[in-house]
């Protein structure tokens, strides 16, 4: 395999049109670079599923604390000291099902 900067134009332009044939699949090179430590979730649809696109990040911030110590209970209060009670369930409601999305591995 030829590595990225042998490929590269030597006088330093780039054809941004043939970008992809340096690269490749970006598929397979995420899979390449992260493989067995990477975790993919769509946060998007988890947001549309609870009813509100704009808790996206909560998904993500769920799927993240699947990696902290910490109770989900203490997330909850985290959650229920800074939002307003307007936006609380929804925000909830997103927290948990990003956080119960993931499936950490194993520890070795």
């Amino acid at each position: 395999e030829q590595a990225l900067f042998d490929l590269a134009p030597k006088d330093g332009a780039m054809d941004w049109d043939n970008v992809g044939q340096l690269l490749g699949d970006p598929e397979q090179t995420v899979e390449k670079l992260y493989a067995g430590r990477l975790i993919r979730f769509d946060s998007h649809a988890i947001a549309l599923e609870v009813g509100n696109a704009r808790t996206a990040n909560m998904a993500i911030a769920g799927a993240l604390s699947r990696l902290f110590p910490w109770p989900v209970e203490t997330w909850h209060e985290a959650l229920r000291l800074r939002l307003p009670e307007k936006l609380l369930a929804v925000n909830v409601k997103a927290f948990d099902v990003g956080r119960s999305s993931i499936v950490l591995p194993a520890a070795p």
